[in-house]
């Protein structure tokens, strides 16, 4: 590429390809802060792909409703949103999913499989800070319960949520009773 198409993003990197997975290396994750998802949608121009991994995090919530377009446009019909939520910051996240049409958007563009799961770094805590810790757990897995009943309520029929996720199905403190009424 010349450095005037680089200056001007005046390039693809494929005229044609077919993906199946598209993940972001969550070592350097890609941001989706200003106008990179649109950078990111013109430099895929030509590809598809069937299945996507997002990172919700709380930085990038604020963008989730922008994401349906873009993973339409690539033919997308799989879904994995891997929860990153800081313990103490799941206002942002929990936001970005109640005030947005992003779930209704998925269901309404094809989407046939939606995965969740859920990562929390684990720092090292002294006494005090356990039992924050553990109140804070409590909230994150209030966040994923959360986005169960959205998806439900959303039209999602086929939702998976991985092992490691911190909303248990087989828990009933966790909101079994109320998932089970929504299916």
């Amino acid at each position: 590429f010349t450095e005037e198409q680089i200056a001007k993003k005046d390039f693809h990197l494929f005229e044609s390809a077919k993906i199946g997975l598209l993940a972001i290396d969550k070592d350097s994750p890609f941001s989706l802060a200003g106008g990179s998802l649109e950078w990111l949608q013109h430099i895929l121009t030509g590809c598809s792909f069937t299945k996507a991994t997002l990172i919700v995090d709380n930085a990038s919530a604020r963008q989730l409703p922008k994401v349906p377009r873009f993973l339409q446009s690539f033919g997308v019909t799989r879904v994995h949103l891997r929860m990153q939520v800081e313990y103490e910051r799941t206002a942002p996240v929990k936001n970005a999913f109640h005030d947005s049409d992003f779930l209704t958007d998925l269901v309404n563009m094809g989407i046939t499989e939606l995965v969740v799961s859920s990562h929390y770094p684990e720092p090292k805590f002294n006494r005090y800070q356990l039992l924050k810790k553990k109140r804070m757990d409590l909230e994150n897995e209030g966040v994923t319960g959360e986005l169960l009943e959205a998806m439900v309520r959303a039209g999602n029929k086929r939702i998976l949520v991985k092992p490691q996720s911190t909303f248990d199905l087989d828990d009933a403190d966790n909101g079994k009773g109320r998932i089970n009424a929504l299916l």
